[in-house]
């Protein structure tokens, strides 16, 4: 799996957010195609999910 590849993904259907938008983060995000749809969700999932449900971010 790569998330930054040299070539843009011509599948991909959405945007990778740099910060997660549900920490408020609506602005810095990658173009389109730089993060394929399934890096996109490992990382939600994998990563993103479980970081935010740790006590401190679920404070915020």
């Amino acid at each position: 799996m790569y998330f930054l590849s040299k070539k843009f993904s011509n599948i991909s259907t959405g945007v990778e957010h740099i910060v997660p938008q549900s920490l408020g983060n609506i602005n810095h995000i990658l173009p389109k195609g730089l993060a394929c749809d399934s890096c996109n969700n490992y990382f939600a999932v994998k990563i993103e999910k479980p970081l935010l449900a740790r006590p401190y971010f679920r404070n915020l």
